[in-house]
């Protein structure tokens, strides 16, 4: 399959040097978890670090979403930590979904994986838990279930 490059520059894992980038490097290149692989790493500038991994999410017979066995997803980390890290499927025909963050015309699919603002979030992320969402955001969405039935839309914003 042909994926999207990921944005930034490519460099050396061990050269990442924001501290939530590290840990997801350390989390993947320890193999912890048998569902996801490290395929590289890369810098924005000086301010933004990218760690990009492959996923197996656990999919139906017949999954209501195009999700796929295998997908690749760029984790863009902020390097002061005020913007929660964001989450690039690397699939240029990734589906539509909800719980998806808008972007222009021509960007990756940006997912958005938790409800609650990122100054909460923060507090107890971890790394484990951080892919341990990813991975059941793409089981739910598979099966068309992550959008609960009483759960109410999300609201639309729009920067000018």
């Amino acid at each position: 399959m042909a994926w999207l490059s990921a944005i930034g520059d490519r460099v050396d894992s061990a050269d990442l040097r924001i501290r939530k980038a590290r840990d997801l490097r350390d989390l993947l290149e320890g193999r912890l978890l048998p569902y996801v692989e490290l395929i590289e790493t890369r810098r924005i500038a000086d301010d933004q670090e990218v760690v990009v991994l492959e996923i197996e999410p656990s999919l139906p017979q017949r999954p209501e979403n195009d999700i796929r066995v295998r997908e690749r997803i760029a984790v863009v980390f902020d390097g002061i930590d005020v913007l929660a890290p964001e989450l690039l499927a690397l699939r240029d025909d990734f589906p539509r979904v909800s719980h998806t963050n808008v972007r222009p015309s021509g960007w990756p699919v940006s997912l958005c994986l938790y409800e609650e603002p990122y100054e909460t979030q923060k507090l107890s992320w971890t790394a484990a838990a951080f892919v341990r969402q990813l991975h059941r955001w793409l089981n739910l969405t598979a099966r068309g279930h992550l959008h609960a039935p009483d759960q109410p839309l999300e609201q639309l914003f729009f920067l000018y």
